[in-house]
């Protein structure tokens, strides 16, 4: 109804504001927790931080396509609309996707213990992106 509209459109820049701020800090940190794992490699990584390291990565695209998303929509460039929805919409199934299987790899640590996947970390970089 027009009477809802009117009573959020004054908030509706404070609340940009907030969420891009709130995009940027969480993309800034897994940026630097991205950047750190890469630089202190030497350490073997295990499967947890690999896990952990892709869904960064997934989150990190979704929050630069969540950020430039205004940006092209001003573009009124419809080619561009549309290739951001898709990674946008690619992003977040991606995201959704490394956090089913950060889960799934907790269960199997914690509760089934003891069982060996072959290749599995090959298997679940394939089914997360």
């Amino acid at each position: 109804s027009p009477s809802d509209a009117n009573e959020t459109a004054p908030h509706l820049e404070s609340l940009t504001l907030i969420t891009s701020i709130g995009c940027g800090i969480s993309m800034f940190f897994m940026s630097i927790a991205l950047f750190m794992h890469f630089l202190l490699r030497k350490a073997k990584s295990n499967q947890a931080t690999k896990i952990l390291m892709n869904m960064f990565v997934s989150l990190c695209l979704l929050n630069a396509a969540f950020l430039s998303n205004e940006s092209v929509a001003n573009t009124q460039d419809n080619t561009a609309c549309v290739f951001i929805a898709l990674v946008l919409h690619y992003s977040m199934l991606a995201s959704f996707t490394w956090f089913f299987i950060q889960a799934l790899h907790m269960y199997l640590w914690l509760i089934r213990q003891n069982v060996t996947i072959t290749n599995y970390v090959r298997k679940i970089t394939v089914l997360g992106w």
